[in-house]
Formats: structure tokens, sequence, C-alpha cells
């Protein structure tokens, strides 16, 4: 049998904000972001059975459902149906509290599985596209596809032109009349928001199964735990203001810190440097997204 591949370029994301279609849930897919990377990474809790008289083991087995991690790189787009908006990111930290599971698909010969957001960024600096960082983690065995895909085929859920944002589109203060401390000299900003989560279960369910599977979404609840940690960093040659009640704006997404307290501040100067390097970070619970 000849060598067979799995192409990143061949393939797309579909998300399903909440449930889907196979979940009993709104059956409405966003298929045109523009991903950069996708990956998903098992973890089955197995356990060696040791006894006396035994110099090894008697036995391996699974001891509690297994969980799963993806993580889904997005450039971030200004093309209007590539893109994720302030009410997407709102609903998906608010079903993460409820436990309400999206559907995460790669496709085609890819990776799909149910789960809540557990973090979300926004990066943004000189000289570089913006992108974002999303992760979802989900219960009970992924589908995980073994087969190949042509080399030659494209994803047919891709728009074929996509613009995306730049450093340009990174204002701070909200928007392009109220920027604080336009003087300062930042080369980078970064939004962060992780989503603590644990798994609700009861005794006497079954712990092996699909994700799809409805004993094991009956007898188990993966949800968010607040309180949540949100976090701004700003580096560049000059940041000396205190922007721990400052808007970041990334594009059509504005990100608005509720009672944020600075966390640190780093000022490092090297003979031969253009400028002092600093650093500004600031840290809360709360944010609000609206549209820019």
């Amino acid at each position: 049998m000849a060598l067979q591949r799995s192409l990143y370029s061949t393939q797309f994301l579909k998300l399903a904000i909440t449930g889907g279609a196979t979940a009993g849930g709104a059956n409405s897919y966003i298929s045109g972001l523009p991903v950069q990377t996708a990956s998903i990474e098992r973890t089955v809790p197995t356990e060696d059975i040791v006894v006396l008289g035994r110099l090894g083991s008697v036995g391996r087995q699974q001891k509690e459902v297994e969980t799963y991690k993806m993580d889904i790189k997005l450039f971030w787009a200004s093309t209007a149906n590539a893109q994720l908006t302030a009410a997407h990111i709102s609903a998906l930290t608010g079903n993460a509290l409820k436990g309400t599971r999206s559907e995460i698909i790669i496709e085609p010969n890819g990776f799909s599985g149910f789960g809540i957001l557990n973090k979300f960024s926004l990066d943004g600096s000189v000289g570089a596209f913006i992108t974002a960082d999303l992760g979802f983690e989900g219960f009970g065995t992924p589908i995980i596809t073994t087969a190949a895909n042509a080399g030659n085929t494209e994803g047919g859920g891709v728009p074929s032109s996509v613009t995306v944002y730049t450093s340009e589109n990174v204002i701070l203060g909200g928007n392009n009349s109220q920027q604080s401390n336009p003087t300062e000299t930042i080369k980078s900003a970064k939004f962060n928001l992780d989503l603590p989560t644990e798994t609700l279960s009861r005794i006497g369910a079954q712990i092996t199964g699909s994700t799809t599977d409805s004993f094991l979404t009956g007898n188990y609840l993966h949800v968010a735990k607040p309180p949540f940690k949100a976090s701004f960093s700003y580096e560049g040659e000059l940041v000396t203001g205190d922007h721990k009640s400052d808007a970041l704006t990334f594009g059509h997404l504005k990100v608005t810190p509720v009672n944020f307290n600075v966390t640190s501040q780093s000022f490092n100067q090297n003979q031969g440097d253009v400028g002092a390097t600093m650093s500004f970070n600031s840290e809360g619970v709360s944010v609000t997204f609206d549209p820019a």
C-alpha cells in the first residue's frame, strides 16, 4: 500500500456555538473562520492494579471518564463572514458557566468533539497580524479520523479571500478619539482570559463512551467555575501609563476590564539598546465584550 498523509491545507473549522446537529442544539455553524493551527489532546485516566504476591501489575484499567483539549488559533479577520463577534464570545463564556457544549469540527478527515471554552486570548504586535487563541475542553472519546485526505483538494468551507487585522487595528482606550497616552511607544498588546473548569459526575455512571453518547452527557457535566482570570499586558520602549482601566480594541471587538489592578511593571535598559524595554500587566476577574 502506498503511503498516505493528512494535510492541513485541505481542512477547515466548523464551529457551532451552542450544541450542534448531533447534540440537539442549534444547527448553525460558523465555517468561514481563517484557522492557522488546530490540535487535540486526549487524556485517558488509567492505573496499574498492583497486589501483594505479584512483582508486576495484574491489570491496567481506566478509572474515570476521559477528557480532551482542543486548541484553535485563528487569524482575527475583518471579513464579515469570517469572524467571531462580541456576541459569539459572550455566548461561549456564558455557555461555559452553564455547561452547554459547543461543537468543534476540523474537516475533512480531522477531528471533532463537544466542549466548553476554557481560554480565549487576542494578541497584536507591530509587524504581525492579530491572532486569537481558543481552547475547549470536553469529556468522552472524541472523534479522530484515521483516514487520509487528498493533497490536491482545498477545504470547501474556507472563503476564497479574507482580510485580517494588523497592528493599526489595535487601539488602547477603546476608540481612535479616546486613546490613552498616545505618546507612549507600545509595540505589543495582549488580552487573555482563562476559565477554570471542573467536571461534575455521579457514582454509578459509565466511564467509557463517545463524547456524543447520551449516557455520558446525562451523568457528567463539564462547567466553568468562577472567578475567571483575565489579564492585559503591554510591551514597548515607553510604557509608563496606568492602563488597568483602559479598554483595548482588536479590530471589531472591544474588551473592557472591570475592576482590574496592576500586577507588575518592569523597566530594562541595556547599553546599545534604542531605548528601555518596558512592560505593564494588569489582572482582574471580569471583562465585557462589545462591538467596536
